[in-house]
């Protein structure tokens, strides 16, 4: 037993200094937001949804394996039934280099700094920015957790991280100074968000019906941070995937039958 301790002590050690640099990059590009493609992870209505299942207790555990700051502008009001993409948007790392996407359909500027619609009191209603400005994160969800309980199991090894799917998450604005001090906290020990487990909530509020929690549950081991290090490289280079085009939306929406017979 003490010999696997010292091993693991030594292990760690030879982590520390890459994490606490990981760490202080994540911490860095979570408070430039913290102010102001369809996700597969939904809060929708207050309702936590994986690929349009519920999620148990409104609670998810998992991976972080990325984020990057995510501005989005849509032209028209959320319709439940005739979801639409965002015709202008932008990723980045820093909020001075992000201008909208090479596929974007309507870049409204050629930056979003400056940009009229991404000004406070831009929005139709209210003092609010018409340019919704996000984090968007790839969870990856892992271990097993039992919410009733409260009881968490981390994945037994790497291969249990492997084959997992990542998992598309917008945050919202009300909940974009959660994110950021969660990230803080985390970055206070040393720790980026991919090298440790996270429970992700949504629960009700009385000023903006809904909001995200992000608590810690516990940090990977050090067997693990290999598989996790390689999951978050994976992670950021597939977060700026492209939304879908409304003029292909279009395209391939099915064609509604009027129930006449055509001779």
């Amino acid at each position: 037993m003490a010999k696997k301790q010292a091993a693991d002590t030594t292990a760690l050690a030879r982590w520390d200094e890459e994490l606490a640099a990981a760490a202080q990059q994540a911490q860095a590009l979570a408070q430039q937001q913290s102010s102001g493609g369809a996700q597969s992870i939904s809060t929708r209505g207050g309702t936590m949804t994986v690929d349009g299942n519920p999620v148990p207790g409104n609670v998810l555990v998992g991976v972080i394996a990325g984020f990057t700051l995510c501005n989005k502008f849509y032209d028209a009001d959320f319709d439940p039934d005739n979801p639409s993409s965002p015709v202008c948007y932008a990723y980045g790392q820093t909020k001075d280099e992000m201008g909208p996407h090479d596929e974007a359909e309507t870049p409204q500027s050629e930056r979003c700094a400056g940009c009229p619609k991404n000004e406070f009191g831009s929005a139709d209603r209210g003092n609010g920015k018409a340019c919704r400005n996000t984090y968007q994160l790839l969870v990856l969800p892992a271990g097993d957790y039992d919410y009733k309980a409260d009881r968490f199991e981390a994945p037994a090894g790497p291969e249990d991280l492997e084959g997992a799917e990542l998992h598309a998450l917008s945050v919202p604005p009300t909940s974009l100074k959660a994110f950021a001090g969660y990230v803080s906290q985390l970055a206070g020990n040393l720790r980026p968000p991919w090298a440790v487990f996270t429970k992700i909530g949504v629960v009700p509020d009385p000023k903006v019906q809904q909001r995200l929690t992000f608590q810690l549950v516990k940090n990977a081991d050090t067997t693990l941070l290999a598989a996790l290090k390689a999951r978050h490289e994976e992670a950021m280079k597939a977060i700026e995937v492209p939304f879908p085009k409304n003029s292909e939306r279009e395209q391939k929406a099915p064609v509604k039958k009027s129930g006449k017979k055509r001779f």
